[in-house]
């Protein structure tokens, strides 16, 4: 194991592990003032934002991403927890930010497909497809789109 799960700024996965990390709050806080930056300056040029939420292989699924959730600590067989993943969702709409969460759609499809590679944890042709037909059709069901 390469990565230390005690403090986020050593792993940054550290924070889906069931036992929060010492960092665990203060670890939103660049990426929360990063986002309102840039929601501020898309707003004041009349432009939307989507916050597009997606999980990593060791929360979607115990079997995706097997062999490179080692180096971080994480088990193979177990799923790990998706609490900052709900968290920033629930931050981002106190915010007024849209957001698209990827999260239940991939789980539903891990089952019948490899969604992420075994070394690296990107996705694979499969989970990309997942990400882009499953916002595709959030896309053209919501309001957000200027043309029907």
């Amino acid at each position: 194991r390469r990565f230390s799960k005690s403090r986020v700024e050593n792993n940054m996965l550290a924070i889906t592990d069931i036992n929060p990390p010492l960092d665990y709050i203060g670890s939103f806080t660049y990426p929360q003032k990063s986002i309102l930056k840039i929601k501020d300056l898309l707003d004041k040029n009349d432009i939307g934002l989507l916050l597009f939420v997606f999980p990593h292989g060791h929360v979607v699924d115990e079997t995706e991403w097997r062999i490179g959730r080692l180096e971080y600590g994480f088990k193979i067989g177990k799923v790990y927890s998706n609490k900052p993943h709900e968290d920033l969702i629930n931050w981002a709409q106190e915010q007024g930010i849209i957001t698209y969460d990827l999260m239940q759609k991939m789980r539903e499809t891990s089952y019948e497909k490899k969604l992420f590679f075994d070394q690296d944890g990107h996705w694979t042709v499969d989970g990309h497809r997942v990400a882009a037909e499953s916002l595709r059709d959030f896309l053209l069901k919501s309001a957000l789109l200027p043309y029907p």
